[in-house]
This record gives structure tokens, sequence and C-alpha cells, in this order.
């Protein structure tokens, strides 16, 4: 059965364009998401090991929200990139959302947080 992880992390002394870029541009995911990354309007394609995982647009707001279904996975396999910034602090926090299954659930999280490390340090964050 599948089980919904959803993660916060929050980002200090960034802007949220440049926590944009480093969520949804291939450059940027490069850098500490897959060893490739190229995308279209409606799909991303993700390489690891050589090895093409492809990843449809299901919603796109520019700045916000980035939202992928794995194209070789189970029709509510998803995962989700969330953007809010706070306007009193200035802080932004990512949200994400992912599914997995029930025993996979903390690999799960510490793959993100693993993930996640890795892009604050290419960020400089």
């Amino acid at each position: 059965m599948n089980n919904t992880v959803k993660l916060e992390y929050s980002f200090k002394n960034i802007s949220p364009l440049a926590l944009w870029m480093g969520i949804s541009s291939p450059l940027a995911l490069k850098e500490w998401f897959a060893e490739k990354v190229e995308c279209n309007e409606k799909e991303y394609v993700f390489y690891w090991n050589k090895t093409p995982h492809i990843a449809t647009i299901l919603e796109k707001k520019e700045g916000s929200k980035l939202k992928l279904h794995w194209i070789d996975s189970g029709d509510n396999d998803f995962f989700q990139y969330d953007l809010v910034t706070s306007e009193l602090i200035g802080d932004t926090t990512l949200f994400i959302i992912d599914t997995c299954f029930d025993a996979e659930r903390d690999e799960a999280i510490m793959l993100w947080d693993t993930q996640i490390e890795n892009m604050r340090r290419v960020l400089g964050t």
C-alpha cells in the first residue's frame, strides 16, 4: 500500500527564485538530484546510472509548485514541491510530498534529507 510522506525544509538567506530554480531547472537538479536531467513542457527525464526515468508534469505553478508523476509507477505515485515564503521573516519553506510503499517510508525520508542537504550545499545555504 502506498504511503504519503510530507516533509518540510526551511531556507534562510536565499531568494525564493533561487530556490525555485534549484528544484525546477535541469542544470540545478543535475547538481544535487540526478546525474543528468532534461525537461520540456510536459515531462522531466532524470538519469541515474545512465538509465532514464521519466516523470510527467501534473502541475506547475511557476515559482511555487511542481508536481510530477513517474510514468513507470502506479497512478497515485507522485512527488511534489511547494514553496512558501514568509513575508514577515523572509524565510522560504520547501514542502515535499512523496509517495512510497509503507516499508520504504523511513528510507524515503532519509533519502530526501540527504538530497536536500546536497541541494543546500550546492545553493550555498
